[in-house]
């Protein structure tokens, strides 16, 4: 069983060099991030606790929840965040066509551009699963690849959040990318980790930043 937070498996730098898996910053800035949304109940209480700290995210969106919740993905953008791709339906790309997953891309970055004329091409692959290939083609498309420094594992059941949060803080660095979620699974977890480390990480100075 892996242990959070988990930091990027080495693996995966090798498997994809140009994958974006920390923020080259020089201030101490933190960018927080939100797969698998939006989501009707969720997204907004994520957005009442951003705003306490005039922090920004980035929120990696299935197409799915976005033709189903518009009206959310909206309220992101409007609260000055922003809309990443996330692939259609959640695809894994190990286990997907290309044809299909870059279909499934196209169509969910359309949503995206219909919600925001004005969005960035920004792509996280679910499960960071992608091909050297993949990642050749969609940089072609004109996509960045991000990945992530930390993940917190708000989405599993087992995690002690008390001690997840207190490894992660211990653990951040300036520039760091962390991965939490907006999904029903993860929202127990998320309830506890997101409040405490907003709050513990302004009043040490850090500023939350979107890509």
């Amino acid at each position: 069983m892996f242990k959070y937070p988990r930091k990027i498996p080495l693996f995966y730098k090798i498997l994809l060099p140009s994958a974006i898996t920390k923020m080259q910053v020089e201030e101490k800035k933190i960018f927080l991030s939100f797969d698998d949304g939006p989501h009707p109940e969720i997204t907004p209480w994520i957005l009442k606790e951003l705003d306490k700290y005039q922090a920004k995210a980035t929120f990696f969106c299935t197409g799915k929840n976005l033709s189903e919740y518009s009206n959310i993905a909206r309220l992101i953008i409007l609260k000055g965040h922003q809309l990443g791709n996330h692939t259609f339906a959640h695809e894994n790309a190990w286990q997907t066509s290309r044809e299909l997953f870059i279909r499934s891309i196209e169509k969910t970055q359309s949503l995206i551009n219909d919600i925001n004329s004005s969005a960035k091409y920004i792509f996280r692959p679910p499960y960071g699963k992608l091909s050297p290939i993949l990642a050749l083609k969609l940089s072609k498309k004109g996509y960045k690849i991000y990945l992530w420094t930390l993940m917190l594992g708000d989405f599993n059941a087992k995690i002690k959040s008390n001690v997840v949060l207190n490894k992660t803080i211990k653990k951040i660095k300036s520039g760091d990318i962390i991965v939490l979620h907006d999904n029903e699974k993860s929202f127990e977890n998320l309830k506890k980790i997101l409040p405490e480390l907003l709050e513990i990480l302004s009043r040490k100075g850090y500023r939350f930043e979107k890509f």
